[in-house]
């Protein structure tokens, strides 16, 4: 067991011993709240965090096995009643942001967007359409502290990659993965950076060596919460290249929602400004 930072001496909950298990963003905000009036927090690892099987056992009875986005029970992290309800990003595709195409006989090679835009990424895909379940699953891996989802989240990266056909990303000619990073004030809020965990379990899937080639350099607000507008202006700048780590390298992002594409595009150009060779990039969803 952890201890959660430096307790206090003082306070209203001073010498007040308090369990926790760390599910959820509520129950994180009121674990900082009582380590705040002196209370000695001790963190209780879940299952999914290394915790020993006597303890696993032990926390099996009080949190039943279940599937970390529909909450049944059941042995299964993502079950297969989610995983079918997944809507899979599928071609006709935009040949570079990898947008959705209307099907017919001229089915053309890029959306109009990218006609009369100019990208700094070769290329971007994403496993998933943003929406219904895969969107559930997201939010609870990002906002709900699911992390044992990270290896199923990983592999329907590698069963994209797997199915990608003639003229999609070029596996063959990536030579490693970069996660998008958080800054590091969100990677303390939230307690873990969830690109980098689906990054690490996808680099143990296809044997690709995994990067920290990108670094966040000021805090930005979250897209989503943002005007499509709004979205490019707000990471301007926001990367950094780790030069020597990336140099001369050919890249595939890894991240969890494409939106406008502005993230991908910020970080490419910081790439770029170290001579990599390519930047492909590739994500669990896609919003609509």
């Amino acid at each position: 067991m952890n201890t959660r930072g430096a307790s206090k001496t003082s306070g209203p909950l001073a010498g007040v011993r308090i369990l926790e298990t760390s599910r959820g963003i509520a129950a994180q905000i009121a674990t900082l709240v009582l380590a705040d009036q002196g209370a000695d927090v001790v963190r209780i690892p879940l299952p999914d965090e290394g915790a020993d099987p006597v303890l696993q056992a032990l926390l099996d009875l009080i949190y039943p096995p279940r599937c970390e986005v529909c909450e049944t029970l059941g042995p299964e992290v993502f079950c297969t009643r989610c995983l079918a309800d997944v809507l899979p990003h599928e071609p006709p595709e935009c040949r570079l942001c990898g947008a959705l195409l209307p099907r017919g006989p001229a089915v053309r090679e890029v959306c109009p967007e990218c006609a009369t835009t100019r990208r700094h990424y070769d290329g971007a895909r994403s496993a998933g359409v943003h929406c219904a379940t895969l969107r559930q699953a997201v939010i609870q891996f990002k906002f709900n502290n699911r992390r044992r989802l990270q290896v199923p989240l990983a592999r329907l990266l590698a069963d994209r990659l797997d199915a990608e056909p003639p003229g999609g990303l070029p596996l063959s000619q990536v030579d490693c993965l970069v996660p998008i990073p958080l800054h590091p004030r969100r990677r303390q809020w939230r307690g873990f950076d969830q690109a980098l965990l689906i990054t690490t379990e996808l680099a143990r899937m296809t044997g690709l060596p995994l990067v920290i080639g990108l670094a966040r350099t000021r805090p930005t607000t979250p897209q989503l919460q943002l005007k499509p507008q709004e979205r490019e202006p707000n990471v301007r700048g926001a990367f950094a290249p780790l030069g020597r780590a990336v140099e001369g390298k050919r890249i595939l992002l890894i991240d969890d929602v494409y939106t406008t594409g502005a993230t991908l595009e910020a970080c490419s150009i910081a790439l770029r400004q170290v001579g990599v060779r390519s930047v492909w990039a590739l994500t669990l969803a896609r919003a609509r």
